[in-house]
């Protein structure tokens, strides 16, 4: 079989790996392999090898020598989580809320002061204040005693007091008040209050269900044979919640101050306050 002519009729510039324009004259008949010119370079001779047009090919580094912080693109920032909400203690036993002051006055000067005593705000959701004033004093007589729902005040922060007063008080030394109330505060010195958690969240306090977290005398006991807290202020002195396991002596928790004594009411007690009673 005869093999084809290559004519090639005017020269052909090739750019070598070497990075030379070489000019090659194929003009002629190649008939086999054999008479195909080697267009290889030679690796011996790299005289003509251009470095720094390679070098100008490549990707070059950047120079971050002048770079400042600010020039840097923008990069999402974690979200300030500054002005979140505090997570609040759910209100249990021992966990900070009490009465700070109880007024026991003349007339209708009837005041209760509630203290978050804690380090951290308290939901109080679900928390009622109740006025244990029956002539008996069980179960049964809880659930309908006369109670005020504190979840408006929720949450209540550290160091922060709720005071709670008579709508018939007779002095004006003591404003504003928080929350007003009629036969919720009718207490006399025999009559039992006490913070209570609706655990059920059926609007009944039940002693037998739901969380006791501070009291001022006993609840589902007897009734003293007498008003022992009568004509009486008592300022929070030992900040540990009263639940009733023992019999209940004022002067363990409270300091006793003259009838109608105001002085300190609605004004969170001090650490000195609470640093222990003097009995």
């Amino acid at each position: 079989m005869k093999t084809a002519n290559l004519t090639i009729l005017s020269p052909l510039l090739l750019l070598l790996t070497t990075g030379c324009l070489t000019t090659l004259d194929l003009s002629g008949d190649y008939n086999s392999p054999a008479d195909t010119p080697d267009l290889s370079p030679d690796p011996e001779d790299i005289s003509s090898f251009d470095m720094q047009h390679d070098a100008d090919m490549l990707p070059q580094p950047v120079d971050m020598g002048d770079m400042r912080i600010n020039d840097m693109p923008d990069i999402a920032q974690p979200e300030d989580m500054s002005d979140m909400d505090i997570d609040m203690i759910p209100p249990d036993p021992g966990q900070g809320l009490i009465f700070s002051e109880v007024v026991e006055g003349s007339g209708f000067n009837k005041f209760v002061e509630i203290y978050n005593s804690s380090s951290s705000p308290i939901d109080l959701t679900h928390i009622w204040f109740v006025n244990v004033n029956l002539s008996s004093i069980d179960s049964d007589s809880v659930k309908i005693a006369p109670k005020l729902d504190l979840s408006g005040f929720s949450p209540l922060k550290p160091n922060e007091v709720i005071l709670l007063c008579h709508v018939s008080r007779d002095t004006t030394e003591i404003l504003p008040c928080d929350q007003e109330a009629s036969h919720e505060l009718n207490f006399n010195g025999d009559d039992p209050l006490a913070l209570f958690l609706d655990v059920n969240q059926d609007g009944t306090i039940n002693p037998d269900i739901d969380t006791l977290l501070d009291s001022f005398g006993q609840v589902n006991n007897t009734k003293p044979p007498m008003k022992v807290w009568e004509n009486t202020t008592y300022q929070r002195c030992n900040p540990t919640p009263y639940l009733g396991e023992f019999f209940f002596e004022p002067t363990q928790f409270y300091t006793e101050k003259a009838e109608d004594t105001f002085d300190n009411l609605g004004t969170p007690p001090t650490v000195a306050q609470l640093t222990g009673c003097d009995s």
